[in-house]
């Protein structure tokens, strides 16, 4: 089931177990496992990331920012991590919002984020964006813990 936060302006949801071909999906066989994050759902990629987040042991977080006109998109490849949100105007409360593997986030522009991991294994992210990426969309925010 669909998960939103901030009136909208993030959205969570999971790739359905072997759903069909036509839509976001995981499938798992003899012959391992399928993700198909995306099928023309989302705008064309123009700008892919993987990156990985330690263990809770080490404190190790992500983010500390917003952008001005990038809407973000990630999909937890492996993992657990809580995302931190919040307006960057602080407008309203930030809020935690807790992911799994196999959940996909678009995080508006203007929200403010912060990723750090959850679970007893370090968590594997893909972000993408319909955009390259440009260091001058991010401004740092101050307003997570570090």
């Amino acid at each position: 089931m669909p998960r939103s936060y901030l009136h909208d302006r993030v959205r969570v949801d999971r790739l359905k177990l072997d759903a069909p071909d036509s839509g976001p999906m995981k499938r798992q066989n003899e012959k391992g496992e399928m993700w198909q994050v995306v099928n023309g759902e989302w705008p064309a990629a123009q700008h892919i990331l993987i990156w990985t987040l330690d263990t809770p042991k080490s404190g190790a977080s992500r983010g500390h920012h917003f952008h001005t006109n990038r809407v973000e998109r990630t999909y937890v490849i492996a993992g657990e991590i809580e995302l931190l949100i919040q307006p960057n105007d602080r407008a309203l409360p930030g809020m935690l919002v807790p992911l799994i593997a196999g959940e996909r986030v678009i995080i508006d522009h203007g929200v403010a984020h912060c990723y750090r991991s959850k679970g007893n294994i370090p968590a594997i992210v893909m972000e993408m964006g319909e955009q390259p990426y440009d260091p001058m969309d991010t401004t740092p925010f101050d307003g997570f813990p570090k």
